[in-house]
């Protein structure tokens, strides 16, 4: 889901000065906010429940005629 630089940032979970410095990075770099935020938007749209809902029911469908 997450793709760095795309729609999010990632850091590793120990590393304080990377986290900071991608925030940083973030707060100085108006096209990254907006690619950030718009991507980020259409990754939550293309994962949320009701997008999901058809998948588990051909999921739960295939299962139970199994």
């Amino acid at each position: 889901l997450v793709n760095h630089g795309q729609n999010a940032m990632m850091a590793a979970i120990d590393d304080i000065e990377g986290l900071a410095s991608l925030a940083l990075g973030t707060l100085k770099n108006k096209d990254l906010q907006e690619r950030l935020k718009n991507r980020g938007f259409i990754t939550a749209q293309e994962n949320s429940f009701d997008s999901q809902l058809p998948l588990w029911q051909e999921y739960f469908k295939n299962l139970i005629s199994s």
